[in-house]
């Protein structure tokens, strides 16, 4: 299944704002209890409200039609948070990134890259597969590993600019604005290349 069209700003919005409220409070944690905190309770809020709002509103879609969530997916985006979350610990090891607009953008880039390679190529191999539900259940057994990195790995590099900043402000608004704007920009430009996400 060719990925031509994709509409998801909104849910990336409710996400990234459900999973920062989370990561307000738990903050002062270790990094592997904060990961799997936001992970666990930030994605399954986020999928309950996606769905409830889903009813009325087409909030994604995938090729034109509206996608809701199981809550299994919750265990995949832990999974792959609590990745992420050790990349960029790891990327910052050994490369010292300025707290800038261009720092951020390249911290992002690269650690989103490297956790999306790792979790995907495992993704691919082990027998537990996401399942959405469209019109009928979209089962992904497998995606095109380098062209998915890519593009979470850009939405996280324009994410990060604009999240880290409004953190100062509030943990929420940053979270719904940066999901909204970074999502915006990285559908528009998704939608317009030749580059695709596939599924099988």
């Amino acid at each position: 299944m060719l990925i031509k069209k994709l509409r998801i700003a909104l849910t990336l919005a409710i996400f990234e704002t459900t999973t920062l409220i989370i990561l307000y409070f738990t903050r002062d944690l270790n990094l592997i209890l904060t990961a799997l905190s936001v992970g666990l309770i930030g994605s399954l809020a986020a999928i309950l409200i996606h769905n409830l709002l889903s009813k009325r509103f087409n909030l994604m879609s995938v090729n034109g039609e509206k996608i809701k969530f199981r809550y299994s997916l919750s265990i995949f985006i832990t999974i792959f948070l609590t990745v992420l979350f050790l990349s960029q610990n790891i990327v910052l090891y050994f490369i010292e990134f300025q707290n800038t607009v261009l720092g951020n953008f390249a911290l992002g880039l690269l650690s989103a890259f490297i956790a999306s390679s790792i979790s995907l190529s495992f993704y691919n191999i082990q027998p537990f597969k996401i399942i959405l539900k469209g019109k009928k259940d979209i089962i992904i057994k497998k995606t095109n590993v380098l062209n998915t990195s890519l593009l979470i790995s850009f939405y996280e590099a324009v994410i990060l600019p604009i999240m880290i900043p409004l953190m100062q402000i509030n943990f929420a608004l940053a979270g719904f604005a940066s999901g909204l704007i970074s999502g915006l920009l990285v559908t528009a430009l998704y939608n317009n290349i030749t580059v695709k996400v596939k599924w099988k």
